[in-house]
Protein backbone atom coordinates (compact mmCIF):
# COMPACT_ATOMS: atom_id res chain seq x y z
CA UNK A 1 0.00 0.00 0.00
CA UNK A 2 1.52 3.58 -0.92
CA UNK A 3 1.50 6.45 1.03
CA UNK A 4 -0.70 9.19 0.15
CA UNK A 5 1.17 12.65 0.21
CA UNK A 6 -1.16 15.65 1.02
CA UNK A 7 1.62 18.05 0.17
CA UNK A 8 2.10 17.19 -3.19
CA UNK A 9 -2.14 17.40 -3.86
CA UNK A 10 -2.13 20.29 -2.05
CA UNK A 11 0.29 22.27 -4.12
CA UNK A 12 -1.10 20.75 -7.18
CA UNK A 13 -4.57 21.51 -6.11
CA UNK A 14 -3.67 24.65 -5.34
CA UNK A 15 -2.20 25.32 -9.00
CA UNK A 16 -5.19 24.21 -10.80
CA UNK A 17 -7.18 26.75 -8.79
CA UNK A 18 -5.26 29.94 -9.86
CA UNK A 19 -5.12 28.42 -13.48
CA UNK A 20 -8.99 28.34 -13.18
CA UNK A 21 -8.63 31.81 -11.65
CA UNK A 22 -6.67 32.77 -14.29
CA UNK A 23 -8.90 31.45 -17.07
CA UNK A 24 -12.00 33.53 -15.89
CA UNK A 25 -10.49 37.09 -15.10
CA UNK A 26 -9.09 37.08 -18.46
CA UNK A 27 -12.80 36.68 -20.34
CA UNK A 28 -13.37 39.84 -19.36
CA UNK A 29 -12.14 43.31 -18.57
CA UNK A 30 -12.33 44.90 -15.16
CA UNK A 31 -14.56 47.69 -16.76
CA UNK A 32 -16.87 44.91 -17.78
CA UNK A 33 -17.37 43.47 -14.47
CA UNK A 34 -17.57 47.28 -12.87
CA UNK A 35 -21.20 47.27 -13.15
CA UNK A 36 -24.30 48.01 -11.28
CA UNK A 37 -27.02 45.21 -11.90
CA UNK A 38 -29.52 45.06 -8.89
CA UNK A 39 -30.38 41.64 -7.60
CA UNK A 40 -34.03 40.81 -8.65
CA UNK A 41 -36.59 38.12 -7.60
CA UNK A 42 -39.32 37.59 -10.14
CA UNK A 43 -42.28 35.89 -8.70
CA UNK A 44 -45.48 34.34 -9.78
CA UNK A 45 -48.21 34.91 -7.57
CA UNK A 46 -51.54 33.65 -7.64
CA UNK A 47 -53.48 36.92 -9.11
CA UNK A 48 -50.09 37.88 -11.09
CA UNK A 49 -46.49 38.89 -10.22
CA UNK A 50 -44.02 40.10 -7.83
CA UNK A 51 -40.96 41.82 -8.72
CA UNK A 52 -38.27 42.44 -5.91
CA UNK A 53 -35.56 44.20 -6.39
CA UNK A 54 -32.04 45.32 -3.92
CA UNK A 55 -31.40 48.62 -4.58
CA UNK A 56 -28.89 49.65 -1.75
CA UNK A 57 -27.92 53.28 -1.66
CA UNK A 58 -30.59 54.84 -3.54
CA UNK A 59 -34.15 56.59 -2.79
CA UNK A 60 -37.43 56.29 -4.91
CA UNK A 61 -36.58 59.13 -6.20
CA UNK A 62 -33.47 57.95 -8.15
CA UNK A 63 -35.27 55.03 -9.49
CA UNK A 64 -38.26 55.20 -12.62
CA UNK A 65 -40.73 52.19 -13.10
CA UNK A 66 -42.41 52.03 -16.34
CA UNK A 67 -44.88 49.93 -18.09
CA UNK A 68 -44.34 49.69 -21.91
CA UNK A 69 -46.57 46.77 -23.46
CA UNK A 70 -46.00 43.91 -22.58
CA UNK A 71 -42.80 44.67 -20.25
CA UNK A 72 -41.97 46.61 -16.91
CA UNK A 73 -39.03 48.46 -16.64
CA UNK A 74 -36.96 49.57 -13.58
CA UNK A 75 -33.90 52.01 -14.04
CA UNK A 76 -32.02 54.40 -12.01
CA UNK A 77 -28.39 55.71 -11.35
CA UNK A 78 -26.53 55.17 -8.43
CA UNK A 79 -24.22 58.35 -8.05
CA UNK A 80 -20.82 57.95 -6.28
CA UNK A 81 -20.56 60.26 -3.37
CA UNK A 82 -18.17 63.68 -4.58
CA UNK A 83 -16.40 63.56 -1.54
CA UNK A 84 -15.74 59.67 -2.19
CA UNK A 85 -14.14 60.62 -5.80
CA UNK A 86 -11.58 62.78 -4.40
CA UNK A 87 -9.99 59.86 -2.02
CA UNK A 88 -7.06 57.35 -2.67
CA UNK A 89 -8.95 53.92 -3.39
CA UNK A 90 -7.34 51.31 -1.57
CA UNK A 91 -10.53 48.59 -2.65
CA UNK A 92 -13.70 49.85 -4.33
CA UNK A 93 -15.74 46.65 -4.39
CA UNK A 94 -19.39 48.73 -4.45
CA UNK A 95 -20.79 49.20 -8.19
CA UNK A 96 -22.29 52.69 -9.71
CA UNK A 97 -23.67 54.03 -12.53
CA UNK A 98 -27.22 53.69 -14.19
CA UNK A 99 -28.81 50.32 -14.48
CA UNK A 100 -31.99 49.07 -16.35
CA UNK A 101 -34.01 45.69 -16.05
CA UNK A 102 -36.87 44.87 -18.27
CA UNK A 103 -39.11 42.43 -17.02
CA UNK A 104 -41.67 40.56 -19.83
CA UNK A 105 -45.18 40.78 -18.37
CA UNK A 106 -46.92 37.95 -19.94
CA UNK A 107 -50.58 38.70 -19.28
CA UNK A 108 -52.52 41.79 -19.84
CA UNK A 109 -52.14 44.60 -16.76
CA UNK A 110 -53.53 47.86 -15.73
CA UNK A 111 -51.86 50.63 -14.85
CA UNK A 112 -53.56 50.85 -12.05
CA UNK A 113 -53.04 47.52 -11.27
CA UNK A 114 -49.23 47.90 -10.58
CA UNK A 115 -48.08 48.86 -7.02
CA UNK A 116 -44.53 49.84 -6.37
CA UNK A 117 -43.10 50.29 -2.86
CA UNK A 118 -39.98 51.43 -1.75
CA UNK A 119 -38.09 50.71 1.51
CA UNK A 120 -35.28 50.22 3.66
CA UNK A 121 -32.99 50.14 -0.11
CA UNK A 122 -35.05 47.29 -1.73
CA UNK A 123 -37.90 48.00 -4.37
CA UNK A 124 -41.24 45.95 -4.08
CA UNK A 125 -43.45 45.94 -7.40
CA UNK A 126 -46.87 43.87 -7.33
CA UNK A 127 -48.49 43.04 -10.71
CA UNK A 128 -51.66 41.88 -10.70
CA UNK A 129 -53.44 40.45 -14.27
CA UNK A 130 -56.30 42.18 -15.81
CA UNK A 131 -58.49 41.00 -18.80
CA UNK A 132 -57.38 44.25 -20.80
CA UNK A 133 -53.64 46.00 -21.64
CA UNK A 134 -52.99 49.09 -19.98
CA UNK A 135 -51.43 52.22 -21.70
CA UNK A 136 -47.90 52.86 -21.40
CA UNK A 137 -46.96 54.84 -18.40
CA UNK A 138 -44.64 55.46 -15.46
CA UNK A 139 -45.93 53.79 -12.01
CA UNK A 140 -45.41 55.95 -9.25
CA UNK A 141 -43.52 54.45 -6.51
CA UNK A 142 -44.91 54.92 -2.56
Amino acid sequence: MTDFNTKAFEDRLHRVGKEIQSFFENLVTEEELDVFNPRTDFIQTKTGFEIIMDLPGLTKLDVKVELTDTMLSVSGERRIDEADSQVSWLRRERHYGRFSRTFPIPVPVQKSDIRAAFRDGVLHISVTASEVASEDSSIEIE
